[in-house]
């Protein structure tokens, strides 16, 4: 497989999005629900989508628009 020649440093740096504590599962404490689900990401803007995994929280004021793909892999802050 030949990788492409890339210009380097054209994308923006992606600033993953906070995940959002439900203080009602446990009064008191905050609480995340965080899930590992399968999406899709562009690596450079010259390249096509690849699958990839990455971290989805529940957001509590809507639990149907899950907050994600904003980190990538293990990667967790």
């Amino acid at each position: 497989m030949n990788t492409p020649a890339l210009e380097k440093f054209v994308d923006p740096l992606p600033r993953p999005k906070t995940a959002v504590p439900d203080p009602s599962v446990y009064p008191g404490a905050d609480y995340y629900e965080i899930r590992m689900r399968q999406g899709s990401w562009r690596f450079h803007r010259d390249l096509g989508p690849s699958p990839v995994w990455g971290y989805w929280a529940t957001n509590p004021y809507d639990p149907r628009t899950p907050i994600g793909v904003g980190c990538l892999g293990p990667t967790s802050v």
